[in-house]
């Protein structure tokens, strides 16, 4: 078995947002990172929480902090058969997958339903995702994150 990395691309679908400072993220995802914690930014940079370029938190309070989870399944297996001469052929499944890490306000795939909490979804390169719903506090209005996913496996 071979670890074959992933990028995986976080894009914002409406990046006029003057708080999403980074309105594209570019994570690799390998076999020592297989996961990546999506979650609600912090202002206290010792919390370990500020959103950058290759990670995946967003300064909104519609956001819990630990709301989602975007994993890979990156193994593929060479195996041998013989057919006159010995040839590889890889074998195994490559796939992105999001899990609602019980977040308050939910994860939406394409515009559906709402997550069920720990329940996996699979990905496709091109599908939107929203963490959050709309809320009211006194007159102000926050609106969720919706970003689309892209991703490419590399040939091995």
């Amino acid at each position: 078995m071979h670890s074959i990395p992933v990028l995986l691309r976080l894009s914002a679908v409406d990046s006029s947002d003057p708080k999403l400072l980074y309105p594209e993220r570019r994570i690799t995802l390998s076999e020592e990172n297989k996961s990546i914690s999506i979650g609600r930014a912090s202002q206290v940079s010792s919390k370990g929480f500020i959103a950058g370029v290759n990670n995946a938190w967003f300064d909104s309070p519609v956001i819990s902090r630990y709301h989602a989870e975007v994993s890979a399944s990156m193994d593929s297996k060479v195996r041998r058969r013989r057919v006159f001469t010995f040839s590889s052929l890889l074998t195994g499944h490559q796939k992105l997958e999001i899990v609602d890490k019980g977040s308050l306000h939910g994860t939406y795939v394409n515009g559906g339903n709402r997550v069920p909490t720990n329940e996996r979804r699979e990905l496709k390169d091109g599908d939107t995702l929203t963490f959050g719903a709309p809320i009211w506090r006194a007159t102000q209005e926050f609106h969720p994150v919706t970003v689309t996913v892209g991703f490419r496996f590399p040939d091995p």
